[in-house]
């Protein structure tokens, strides 16, 4: 998987800016949980990557497995326990790996969409589910480049914590992902579960 990644320049430059992004976002003097906002709200960015080795390759597809990375910025407000919920925007480049004949990568799709949060255990568990738009970014034999159709996230229990007072590290270590670029004939349709592992900073 690393030399896939490091031995194409077009995964790395997007990779490496948008952990960029995260860094540069960042305040040292600021806690990943209380940022300049009215009391009790906060806003957040974060980045991942990810990694899917289990999926349903075998009963709908050749396609065993995917990669890619994302981002999600986050708006937090505190609940009466002291909690957090959350909405936030998310963005997600995912490539897939045919065994078909052989370990190849596959450009897959970009996902866009939005959903919710809650933050438990004094911020140790985070849970999430989102949805929105998955377009496919390479032409198959039945389907073009740029056909779209929806793709549903879920995380039911995140493990965090914070190494530096301005920053959250996130591990998913199993997560429902599936993806449908294509929803008439001919469907494509793709479920990961993933391992994900997130930076989290504040804004």
């Amino acid at each position: 998987m690393a030399r896939l990644i490091t031995g194409n320049p077009r995964l790395l430059c997007p990779l490496a800016a948008t952990i960029g992004i995260a860094l540069l976002t960042a305040s040292p003097r600021s806690h990943a949980g209380e940022l300049a906002m009215p009391e009790g709200q906060s806003l957040h960015l974060q980045t991942e990557l990810f990694v899917a080795l289990f999926n349903d390759a075998a009963e709908y597809s050749n396609i065993a497995g995917g990669f890619g990375y994302g981002g999600r910025a986050t708006w937090r407000v505190r609940t009466v326990k002291k909690n957090r919920f959350g909405l936030f925007a998310q963005f997600e480049r995912n490539y897939w790996l045919s065994s078909e004949i052989e370990l190849d990568v596959v450009p897959g799709v970009i996902d866009f969409g939005g959903g919710v949060e809650y933050l438990f255990f004094g911020g140790r568990l985070r849970s999430s589910v989102a949805a929105g738009s998955s377009t496919l970014v390479f032409d198959t034999a039945f389907h073009d480049k740029g056909t779209t159709g929806y793709f549903i996230d879920i995380r039911p229990a995140c493990l965090r914590w914070s190494p530096l007072d301005w920053l959250v590290v996130e591990l998913c270590v199993i997560n429902f992902s599936m993806m449908a670029p294509v929803v008439d004939e001919m469907t494509i349709r793709k479920i990961e579960y993933r391992t994900i592992l997130t930076l989290e900073v504040p804004l």
